[in-house]
């Protein structure tokens, strides 16, 4: 059920309330006034019609289904009952008529439905005109009953006018303060994912929804859509993981660049995007964005992708205000996919750039040229040895790369230096990890990277630099690097020394392990070195002469 339902549920159970007061302050009266005789089968009728209606707004599920019909004709008949009393002697000519009058007011304030309320004021009339063409009630008793149905009606209706418009306003008050609250989620977050479940979920909720979806146009493939985020209020739902552009609803709201509507009068199961649903309402509509062409251009509208709500079956069609703000939430989230696009080429260029950089700043120096290729690419062996996620295999990569691009701010003199290191040269050579850090920070990159690049100079006893990090604050990924990272400027030449001897470079592995080095880390290494990849990535090293030759 959906909150307006349930809403009008809650009232009519206030309202029966206040009926049964009605009832039995009815019956009190009339034993106070000293009535002799009663005609019992009008409040038998009044009373079961009352048990009835109880019972049916009790249930929610039930008063989806029958329980507001079953209100209203509870309360036509009490009204044609309380008018039509005047038919029998015992009540003729007394003011029980007047109980018409809160019953009007009552679904009024309850329903709001204006030809409902004038159906109720109709038979009212027509059972009182009935009563005077048959002489139950005297024309001037005719008169005075008609005037006061009539006002009650004409104020029942001014009072439902001014209800609607008040909840009008307000809901136009709550949409804005949503689109604020939308908009503010926008404009402080940098998660695309985040920012889209959110302004769904306000969607969803806003327009009455049963759940809804956001489909986006593959950023490599533009003939495909693939679901970015989805929200059930009810938990999980099915729903389509990926469309061609131009088939199903969605499809085809991206490709006509247009919302669309669709209502299901008798809750067949109809079909949307591949999906049979029992509903009553769908509306899916194009996250449409305009890209900017140049200087002088405004710019054309781009299609990004589609927002689409499906509405509760028990709940009421989507209306054109419901069009309206979801399809003001569509361009708020299509705000979102372009901004978060274009910041990811940006950083990928930027990313491109330092990557570039760092092979360029290597070139420096023959004896240092590929070493952060090489240590990415060890890094990703025994990543994938050790049954890495692909996510932490990717922050690998990219912080391998870029482990070193803190050097540029070393002197020539210092990096290539022949010989050993003085102190403050040492000092100097020391600076590049927090070089590189403050270099790659403002990229926005995953801490997992920003990590690697300060901290390859850590060791597990906490004597490395810059942050003296020991033990359980090195991450996995960064355990790796810090292996891979000395692994290769043993096993490479260096201006000081030439290529060491393998077993000598895992004697001083092994000799570090536990102190400096992870030591599973340093026995898949070991485990690794025999490999066809290995070899490969050492064999200018390893086997000159077979290089040469071949």
């Amino acid at each position: 059920m959906n909150g307006a339902n349930e809403r009008e549920r809650l009232a009519e159970i206030r309202n029966l309330r206040i009926r049964w007061l009605l009832l039995f302050g009815f019956l009190f009266l009339g034993f106070i006034s000293g009535m002799q005789s009663v005609d019992w089968l009008p409040l038998i009728v009044m009373v079961l019609t009352g048990v009835a209606a109880e019972l049916t707004c009790r249930n929610s599920q039930v008063y989806d289904k029958v329980g507001a019909r079953v209100v209203t004709v509870t309360r036509v008949l009490d009204c044609a009952i309380s008018v039509g009393l005047n038919f029998l002697p015992t009540f003729r000519n007394d003011n029980l008529w007047l109980a018409t009058v809160p019953l009007l007011m009552l679904e009024a304030t309850t329903r709001r439905h204006t030809k409902r309320l004038a159906s109720m004021t109709a038979v009212v009339l027509a059972v009182a005109f009935a009563e005077y063409q048959l002489h139950a009630i005297s024309p001037s008793r005719f008169l005075e009953l008609g005037a006061v149905i009539t006002a009650t009606g004409v104020v029942a209706y001014l009072l439902i006018g001014m209800a609607t418009r008040e909840e009008k306003l307000h809901q136009h008050d709550r949409r804005f303060s949503a689109m604020i609250s939308c908009s503010s989620a926008l404009a402080g977050s940098r998660d695309l994912i985040s920012m889209l479940s959110q302004i769904l979920k306000v969607a969803v909720e806003e327009v009455g929804g049963d759940s809804g979806y956001v489909m986006v146009v593959d950023e490599d493939d533009s003939s495909l859509l693939n679901t970015e985020v989805a929200y059930g209020g009810q938990g999980e739902f099915d729903l389509p993981k990926t469309l061609p552009v131009g088939e199903g609803l969605s499809g085809y709201v991206v490709e006509m660049s247009q919302p669309i509507a669709m209502r299901n009068r008798d809750l067949q199961p109809v079909e949307c995007d591949g999906l049979h649903l029992g509903v009553r309402s769908v509306i899916s509509v194009p996250l449409s964005s305009r890209v900017l062409i140049g200087a002088r251009d405004s710019g054309r509208e781009q299609t990004l992708g589609a927002l689409t709500v499906i509405g509760d079956p028990a709940g009421a069609p989507f209306g054109p205000d419901e069009m309206e703000l979801l399809t003001s939430m569509g361009s708020l989230m299509a705000v979102a996919v372009s901004n978060a696009r274009m910041e990811g080429r940006q950083r990928t260029t930027f990313l491109r750039t330092l990557q570039s950089l760092a092979t360029a700043l290597e070139a420096r120096d023959d004896y240092t040229r590929g070493h952060s290729q090489r240590v990415c690419e060890v890094s990703l062996m025994l990543a994938e040895h050790l049954g890495f996620s692909t996510e932490a295999i990717e922050e690998l990569r990219v912080g391998t790369i870029l482990h070193d691009i803190g050097k540029i701010g070393v002197p020539d003199s210092v990096l290539n230096k022949p010989g050993r290191l003085t102190d403050e040269e040492f000092a100097v050579m020391k600076s590049h990890p927090v070089i590189g850090y403050e270099i790659c920070k403002p990229l926005m990159l995953p801490d997992g990277v920003l990590m690697i690049i300060r901290n390859h100079h850590e060791k597990l006893d906490g004597s490395g630099y810059p942050d003296r990090l020991k033990g359980g604050e090195l991450p996995p990924s960064l355990r790796i690097v810090c292996v891979a990272d000395a692994f290769d400027a043993m096993s490479s030449r260096r201006p000081y020394r030439g290529v060491m001897d393998i077993d000598h470079v895992f004697s001083e592995l092994s000799r570090g392990a536990g102190i400096q080095f992870d030591p599973v880390v340093v026995e898949a290494l070991r485990e690794l070195l025999p490999g066809e990849r290995m070899q490969d990535c050492y064999r200018q090293y390893w086997n000159p002469e077979e290089q040469k030759a071949a």
